[in-house]
């Protein structure tokens, strides 16, 4: 019996470590994503910012 108990607390580990790191480079991921959201936003926002649509729009682009 304790055997059978002591069993699936030593499987939930493994998945809670596993969690962790996918959380973590999810949250990386995520920051990272923000990061350039809001460097597109800024780059909208100015007022100079005629050189970076003509950079990054498709159709000058072709």
């Amino acid at each position: 019996m304790f055997y059978k108990e002591c069993r699936p607390t030593k499987l939930k580990k493994r998945p809670n470590y596993a969690l962790f790191i996918l959380g973590f480079k999810q949250l990386s991921v995520i920051s990272y994503q923000l990061s350039v959201i809001s460097y597109q936003l800024s780059g909208v926002r100015s007022q100079e910012s005629g050189d970076y649509f003509y950079l990054f729009s498709p159709v000058h682009n072709s």
